[in-house]
């Protein structure tokens, strides 16, 4: 289900591209609309099965081991667990995401950029590091990309990991819950929710696509097309930089694909966003929709929730009335298709094989320095 996550940025209208198409092309884009009407979908059956609440667990024990101190020496070595505390500067200016506290360090991984572990190599606990390094030229911060740094790392214990064990006392520790059996509890629940989205996401998909296909489009842009994949790239590259995380890293953990399975699945998706456009276009003029004062206000306050901003008048700000009143006619399209849908109970073998579950929560975080 990891596709579907781009696929879905085209399916439910995301607002932030509405108004990315091309205008004013040499010839307009036309659509003869096909069955958008009793379109049959499939239902698949929505579980969390044993191995997904396990792939939670782990992933939860792998991220918060248990960390041994070392007392019998104070050097430094490689594949040590590192403590530390560093800043990072650039011309003596701090820089945003440079510095941290307690971090916990394997030396060896190759989790920080350029040789910054291997500097730390025989140096010992309680001494003040100089560590010199640049970023990449690819980094995907433009800030920093190229650039020399220098970070002042404080070595405040060394020690080696030790996998840890679901435990009351772990959980306590590492969860805002106080017992295994109410993180399991709500673990459930929230992959339950996760699975039942992934599952809509999915019928949405589902739907639009045979809409799609039994439609004929004429003059379609391969630019707009084209603009749409920049845009979209740009936003997954603003939430990979918000999470600190290099672009090509953010593509593998976010969407489980290397660089070639995502350049070829984003083209899929911007062509799938850019002909949904014109077939909800095309819908909503031929059953004569309109966005009403009350409705305008409902959606706006929905999207504004939906897209965390302080107040709907914050988000009308940012993206403007029209382009709101856009995204909620479009909105109001797809309802046609997703209200009069038939659906029908999935085969056994779709069952077997493109049963929603739900995707890992976690994800992980390497630190600005990686």
């Amino acid at each position: 289900m990891k596709k579907a996550k781009i696929l879905s940025l085209g399916l439910c209208v995301a607002l932030a591209f509405t108004a990315c198409g091309k205008k004013g092309s040499e010839a307009a884009t036309n659509v003869t609309l096909g069955k958008y009407k009793g379109v049959e979908v499939s239902v698949l059956p929505v579980e969390v099965t044993d191995e997904d609440m396990q792939t939670e667990i782990d992933y939860l024990l792998k991220s918060n081991p248990n960390f041994i101190e070392i007392t019998d020496r104070k050097d430094v070595q490689d594949g040590d667990v590192v403590n530390i505390d560093y800043v990072g500067s650039i011309d003596g200016e701090k820089f945003e995401g440079g510095s941290a506290e307690d971090t916990l360090l394997t030396i060896g991984s190759n989790t920080f950029i350029d040789d910054f572990e291997e500097q730390l190599i025989g140096h010992t606990v309680g001494e003040t590091v100089d560590v010199n390094v640049t970023f990449p030229e690819n980094y995907s911060s433009t800030d920093l990309a190229g650039k020399d740094a220098l970070f002042v790392v404080t070595i405040n214990k060394i020690g080696k990991e030790e996998a840890a064990e679901l435990t009351d006392e772990f959980v306590a520790a590492n969860t805002s819950y106080k017992t295994v059996d109410e993180y399991k509890t709500s673990l459930k629940e929230s992959l339950l929710e996760d699975a039942k989205s992934a599952s809509d996401t999915q019928k949405e998909i589902d739907l639009v696509t045979a809409v799609i296909e039994a439609s004929t489009f004429n003059n379609l842009s391969q630019e707009e097309i084209d603009q749409t994949v920049t845009d979209m790239n740009n936003y997954y590259e603003s939430m990979a930089t918000s999470a600190g995380l290099d672009y090509s890293l953010f593509k593998l953990y976010y969407f489980g694909m290397d660089e070639e399975t995502f350049d070829t699945e984003i083209k899929k998706a911007a062509e799938l966003q850019v002909k949904q456009k014109y077939i909800l276009e095309a819908i909503a003029k031929e059953e004569g929709l309109t966005v009403s004062d009350d409705e305008y206000t409902t959606f706006l306050a929905d999207y504004a929730k939906t897209y965390n901003y302080d107040s709907p008048e914050k988000f009308e700000e940012a993206y403007g009335k029209e382009n709101v009143s856009k995204t909620i006619l479009l909105d109001k399209a797809l309802a046609v298709i997703k209200d009069n849908a038939v659906e029908v109970e999935a085969t056994d073998d779709e069952a077997a094989t493109t049963t929603p579950t739900a995707e890992p929560t976690a994800e992980p975080t390497p630190t600005t320095a990686s």
